[in-house]
């Protein structure tokens, strides 16, 4: 396929390199300049190169290599396309720089100069960055979150606070942690006080799916029992476990049988059939012979989250009872990885249902959160975030299990969800249009001050709801409380409060229906809540709105 005809001045005729962009833009230059403004570059060319007859190069796999097309010049293909190609050479070479007027101009060539650690290119599109942080600091701030800039986060951070821009929605917080934009709001929140901080997060948040583990080493003359380096690890008379069943020596392994060797170690005799079965993953991993037995087959995870699934998947075993939230998560994104459909039903049936069981509100409802929203979870995230409704979200977050794998983007919703419930519930108790007209009618023929054809409520109706507005959050657990109830009818030294009431509103039956407008307040308060619906996002789909059941 011919190369797009260049429209860029980079056709040197002296150039000695060719790069070739993502799409297909040919790029002719010159070696001693990529050398002198990438210290990237100037490793690469130093490297000793392989005959003509090697593949093409890329920057993963830097073999010099004429490609076609290229004249025999020595060529790479790189990721980035013809247009930061263009815009990053030109920070490099002695032409007239690019020109630069948003932030998607500035994103993709600081982050290409950053990967080919260009100096030059690094400091003025740096520069350039922290001028348009002056009309957009939250997506600058979340950009230098995400390339580890510290510095310019910092900035970005403090006209944040200036502007009081902390709760506005860019689509960059859903690249950086939950972290990270808590940091971002908890510095807001203090004005400054508290100092931001970066990178305290990187290791809470173990990946059970690193592709580093420990990996058998070749069958040597003693058989089976060599596999394992170093061999104290599993010696000879050391048993395994084998499931179903109990314990199998390593030497005991039938020829139908595999041994999965797990992150930590450990070693599980599974049947054949349960792995073909269940895990068309894993079964794509096995050989059609599985000579010499036993066969032997590494993963990444760890050895307890295999046996859990092991145990929802077999037919003889029963099912497993799951409390640990890390355990059900972990063992949830293996059996997704794995695609073990059965385990993957059973976890999410498990996970909802320790949702349901929380109370209202509560703090753990938090971590459901993150978790949900990871996996990819609505209805779970949905729920787990009415179960937080009137906690102070912001308190603690970064300690909160799964606030370091979630993106800023859900803490955003998730805060955005509490503002639009806590407005709901603050125009209920500033205004009781909303009450049904048989309520209303209720209330009118109970206090004798009323003249028809006004209208007026008891006495202690506005006592009753100022208490409750004077709440940061009157939710409907609010309207019942007794302390509430006490305000209505209450002096602040605890005498009651008749002198401003009619007979019939300090009346036994006033009472009464005092106890009851605050359970009718209860019940609407919640129904009125449960239609505010949270923003739902996955990756590459538009935002959509999802009921928390």
């Amino acid at each position: 396929m011919p190369a797009p005809e260049s429209t860029h001045p980079f056709t040197y005729p002296s150039g000695d390199i060719l790069f070739v962009s993502s799409d297909g833009v040919h790029f002719k230059l010159h070696k001693i300049i990529l050398s002198l403004a990438s210290e990237f570059f100037q490793d690469m060319f130093n490297l000793p190169q392989p005959s003509l007859e090697s593949p093409r190069a890329s920057v993963d796999d830097p073999a010099l290599c004429p490609g076609p097309g290229s004249d025999g010049l020595p060529t790479v293909h790189v990721a980035e396309s013809g247009a930061v190609l263009e815009n990053l050479f030109r920070l490099c070479y002695p032409i007239a720089n690019p020109r630069f007027q948003t932030i998607k101009d500035v994103r993709p060539i600081l982050e290409a100069a950053l990967k080919y650690q260009m100096s030059e290119a690094i400091e003025l599109t740096t520069h350039k960055l922290l001028e348009l942080a002056d009309t957009a600091p939250v997506r600058v701030y979340a950009i230098a979150c995400r390339l580890c800039m510290e510095t310019i986060a910092r900035a970005a951070a403090r006209i944040v606070l200036d502007k009081q821009l902390q709760h506005t929605y860019v689509e960059e917080l859903d690249e950086i942690s939950a972290v990270d934009y808590h940091h971002l709001l908890s510095y807001c929140h203090s004005l400054g006080s508290t100092s931001l901080t970066f990178g305290d997060h990187a290791t809470t948040e173990p990946d059970l799916q690193s592709d580093t583990h420990p990996v058998p080493s070749e069958a040597g003359s003693s058989g089976v029992q060599s596999l394992w380096d170093p061999p104290q690890v599993i010696p000879p008379t050391t048993t395994i476990p084998s499931y179903p069943g109990p314990p199998c020596a390593l030497t005991k392994a039938g020829k139908s049988d595999v041994v999965i060797h797990t992150s930590d170690d450990m070693c599980v005799v599974v049947p054949t059939e349960i792995i073909r079965l269940f895990s068309p993953v894993l079964s794509g991993r096995l050989p059609d012979d599985l000579l010499p037995a036993p066969y032997v087959l590494p993963v990444t995870e760890p050895c307890h989250v295999l046996l859990t699934l092991l145990r929802i998947c077999h037919p003889s075993s029963p099912l497993p009872m799951l409390t640990d939230l890390r355990q059900i998560t972990d063992a949830l994104r293996t059996a997704e990885k794995y695609q073990i459909l059965k385990a993957k039903e059973f976890l999410q049936d498990t996970l909802w249902a320790r949702v349901q069981e929380l109370p209202s509100p509560s703090p753990d409802a938090l971590a459901f959160y993150f978790i949900a929203c990871q996996l990819r979870l609505p209805h779970v995230a949905a729920r787990a975030a009415r179960k937080t409704l009137g906690l102070e979200i912001l308190e603690g977050v970064s300690s909160v299990h799964g606030a370091a794998s979630a993106t800023g983007g859900c803490l955003w919703r998730l805060w955005d969800y509490h503002r639009r419930c806590r407005a709901t519930a603050h125009a209920m108790v500033n205004d009781l249009d909303w009450v049904a007209p048989e309520w209303k009618t209720k209330l009118h023929t109970l206090c004798l001050r009323s003249k028809a054809p006004s209208y007026r409520f008891p006495c202690w109706v506005k006592p009753y709801l100022a208490a409750m507005a004077k709440e940061p959050w009157p939710t409907g657990a609010l309207a019942m409380d007794d302390r509430v109830l006490n305000m209505a009818v209450q002096l602040d030294d605890g005498s009651l409060n008749y002198k401003d009431m009619c007979s019939e509103c300090e009346s036994p039956t006033g009472m009464l229906m005092l106890a009851s407008l605050s359970m009718y307040m209860h019940d609407s308060m919640d129904a009125k809540e449960k239609k505010v619906r949270l923003w739902w996002k996955e990756p590459d789909l538009p935002p959509r709105m999802i009921v928390a059941k």
